[in-house]
């Protein structure tokens, strides 16, 4: 019965397919009309060619046209056949295996991808070793391994074992966790300088207060008990229609219908952990990003909230799991809503508020209204911006008809491995003012690639009188995940993520320590005026007792830093950003102002590229000065010189000239006395020197600063006197170099403070009051190019 049911669907889908190329077949033109059209064709391509050429002859000349004309001509004619065998060999493939190809190359590049050319190449080896197994497989089943001869039995059998043995193999890879990898050198630890450590308590161990914990939402949450059946406290919706696309159509009811509710009644729930006591504790909103919505993420910062709670503060997780993307999704997901995850937060504020001054609330009056921080993980990172845009205007940016009326006391905002871009305010990238801001980032973080939170970094800025500041953390060796503990190692869905090396990742109790450490001492500066902690944002060494062992690139600006380059005033090398300021060099390969370059795009930022390379510019010592403009420095405010600096990691002579036949910078050592230790030495480590270079392992870079007055005395230390310059940090993310396409390394700066009381007893002659000149000289590592930026006092 069933094979005849079999039947009967087989000669039905023949029968659907004889009649639909039947019906083709009545639209197909005859061979006149095809040789016409193709006619047709080649002469209009041939007039869109000679037409535009007759018009050069007068400037090139006929020659050079028709050589011209010619070669596109034959060009096109050959890339003609060569289409046509193409197409023919693949006609003659088998329509059942051309399917089966088809299908295989669909499904890789939508799940094994993370570059088209590994994606490609994942392609191929499968559909080689997949197809020799199968290919030997049905042999065998039907029975067709006799009609063989031994040559025949053979080559299926090798082409057997191959296919299983190439399946095995791709499993076992793609299971792997990969590899350890070797710490790259810690530059900030090489040299002997160490700051003194903060004598204060671990900001990121658990404080003196017992912690609460209670949720708040809609009640009725189809998904969430803890917001339904068993939510504490429970919270009227919000409309948020006027912010978000792509909650409409099909996949729009699909959504509506998983969670029980649409656009027009997004719930406001949140997890809560509040210190036990009476009292006013400041409050810290946290929001998560783009993660599958089914998978909830707003209890991954449960460790976040019980450190923060024991330490005196409210802190609340925010459910905005459905904006996420969802298994509902069928062609596209939601469109924009980055504005809306900041503008829910701003709408949890309000609560906030209500219960603050609410006598029946069990917060009444236990929230300090007056020290609001909040707090955003990947798209929450970039939406934490736009909250705090929004906070302070009286319109939706894009639609005049959405009153705001927010304005909290919003002291500080912290994106942790945030997008950038994903929404833009009337069109521009969010503008941030007179609020502080901390960003943290991984290295090794394979969704969001790149450190584009320096971006938004870049756009915030102080007003004059205005006290605060904003910062950055760098980690090697973290990734995105572990910042959330229901996300983990992995960065992406299965099994793409098997693509990656996971095990060269920190381990997750380290990287949460990080983050505890950091944004604890980060709100004790900023909602609890706790300046003690500030040091650790200058230089992560400061705390080091408190902190895993790893590499940490640190960047600071304060708004009572006075700068005198910040390279984004004009385009002329000898300016300074504050007025009446020069700049000269000598002896420099590379001086340029340009962009500074990240793995995607750029920083939103100008700075300096300056590069040196002894070996190849006669060995004469290179130099780069700026002359401070006149009344500039403040001897009783001015204490330090600051500014902020990267490796290029690029070649430092660009523009070679030409060696000299036999010259060679390593001496002949058979020509050396063997007595002479200092000289074999210094030959020795520049073979090693060399190959370092060879192995791609690059010298952490040092030069010496020079600070003149109007004397001419100098006061002359070493970069390496507060730390070397760390080199870029490779981030190889995949098990093999060509899955990924995206760059391993990016230009991330270094903060460097130089108290000049320090350096004051080397030259007992130089007036620290009379600063006119300070000089970056090339004189310590061989070659390199560093990016310098915002350059002052402080």
């Amino acid at each position: 019965m069933e094979t005849k049911k079999k039947g009967k669907i087989i000669s039905s889908i023949s029968k659907v397919w004889k009649l639909i190329v039947g019906k083709l077949n009545f639209f197909k033109p005859s061979e006149t009309a095809i040789r016409g059209a193709a006619w047709g064709i080649l002469i209009v391509a041939v007039l869109l060619l000679i037409i535009p050429s007759s018009l050069l002859i007068k400037h090139i000349g006929f020659v050079n046209v028709l050589i011209m004309t010619i070669f596109l001509i034959t060009g096109g004619i050959l890339i003609g056949l060569l289409s046509k065998l193409i197409f023919r060999l693949l006609n003659r493939i088998p329509s059942f295996l051309w399917v089966a190809m088809i299908v295989c190359f669909f499904i890789v590049f939508l799940q094994l991808t993370f570059s088209p050319k590994g994606g490609l190449i994942i392609f191929l080896y499968l559909f080689a070793v997949s197809a020799f197994a199968g290919g030997a497989i049905m042999v065998i089943v039907k029975g067709q391994m006799n009609k063989f001869a031994l040559s025949g039995k053979i080559s299926v059998t090798i082409f057997g074992l191959l296919g299983f043995t190439g399946l095995v193999l791709f499993t076992w890879w793609l299971i792997h966790h990969g590899k350890a990898i070797e710490m790259p050198e810690i530059a900030a630890l090489k040299g002997e300088f160490r700051p003194e450590h903060i004598q204060a308590e671990d900001p990121g161990i658990r404080g003196e207060y017992n912690v609460f914990y209670l949720t708040y939402g809609s009640g009725v949450d189809k998904q969430r008990k803890e917001f339904a059946s068993e939510v504490t406290i429970r919270t009227d919706s919000v409309d948020g229609s006027f912010l978000v696309d792509g909650w409409d159509g099909f996949q729009g009811k699909l959504r509506t219908r998983y969670f029980g509710f649409d656009l027009k009644s997004l719930p406001r729930n949140a997890r809560v952990w509040y210190p036990e006591g009476i009292g006013q504790y400041p409050l810290v909103l946290i929001v998560h990003g783009n993660h599958l919505a089914q998978d909830f993420s707003d209890p991954g910062y449960e460790y976040l909230g019980k450190l923060l709670a024991s330490r005196g503060f409210i802190f609340a997780s925010v459910d905005e799991n459905f904006f996420n993307g969802s298994f509902t999704n069928i062609f596209k997901g939601l469109q924009t809503e980055n504005d809306a995850r900041g503008w829910m937060l701003l709408e949890h504020l309000k609560l906030w508020r209500e219960w603050n001054a609410d006598s029946t609330s069990v917060f009444y009056q236990k929230v300090d209204m007056d020290n609001i921080s909040l707090i955003g993980h990947s798209r929450g990172g970039e939406a934490v911006g736009h909250a705090a845009l929004f906070n302070k205007l009286p319109y939706y940016p894009d639609n005049f008809r959405v009153q705001f009326d927010y304005g909290f006391n919003l002291k500080s905002v912290i994106a942790i491995a945030p997008c950038d871009g994903q929404y833009q305010p009337a069109g521009i990238s969010t503008p941030l003012k007179d609020v502080n801001y901390f960003t943290l980032h991984g290295s090794h973080d394979a969704d969001v690639q790149s450190f584009v939170g320096m971006r938004q970094y870049e756009r915030v800025n102080f007003s004059e009188g205005f006290k605060g500041f904003k910062a950055s953390l760098y980690i090697f060796n973290a990734n995105h995940g572990q910042f959330n503990t229901r996300w983990g190692r992995k960065d992406s869905s299965s099994p793409r993520i098997n693509l990656i090396n996971l095990r060269q990742l920190m381990p997750g109790e380290d990287q949460e320590k990080i983050a505890q450490t950091f944004i604890s001492a980060f709100l004790e500066i900023t909602l609890k005026d706790r300046d003690e902690y500030l040091p650790l944002f200058m230089d992560y060494r400061t705390g080091k007792n408190w902190l895993p062992e790893t590499i940490y690139l640190n960047r600071f600006d304060h708004s009572d830093m006075d700068y005198i380059c910040q390279y984004n005033e004009d385009i002329d090398l000898t300016t300074t950003t504050r007025e009446g300021g020069t700049i000269d060099a000598e002896n420099l390969t590379v001086w340029r102002e340009q962009m500074v370059k990240i793995k995607w795009g750029d920083k939103d930022t100008r700075a300096a590229y300056i590069g040196w390379n002894s070996n190849e510019n006669d060995s004469l010592t290179a130099r780069y000065s700026i002359t401070i403009p006149e009344g500039f420095f403040n001897p009783t405010k001015h204490r330090a010189l600051f500014f902020s600096l990267a490796d290029a990691n690029e070649n430092s002579n660009p523009f070679p000239k030409e060696k000299e036949k036999g010259n060679d910078s390593i001496p002949d050592v058979s020509i050396l006395n063997n007595e002479n230790v200092e000289v074999k030495n210094a030959i020795e480590e520049k073979k090693s020197i060399d190959k370092e270079k060879k192995n791609g392992v690059r010298e952490a870079i040092d030069f010496t600063i020079e600070i003149e007055d109007e004397n001419g005395e100098t006061l002359k230390f070493k970069l390496s006197d507060f730390s070397f310059l760390q080199p870029q940090l490779e981030a190889k993310l995949a098990k093999i170099g060509f899955l990924t396409s995206t760059p391993g390394s990016e230009s991330l700066y270094q903060f460097y403070n130089f108290k000049l009381d320090r350096f004051v007893g080397l030259n007992e002659q130089f007036q620290l009051d009379k600063i006119s000149k300070i000089s970056l000289i090339f004189d310590q590592t061989e070659e390199g190019v560093i990016i310098l930026d915002n350059l002052g006092f402080m």
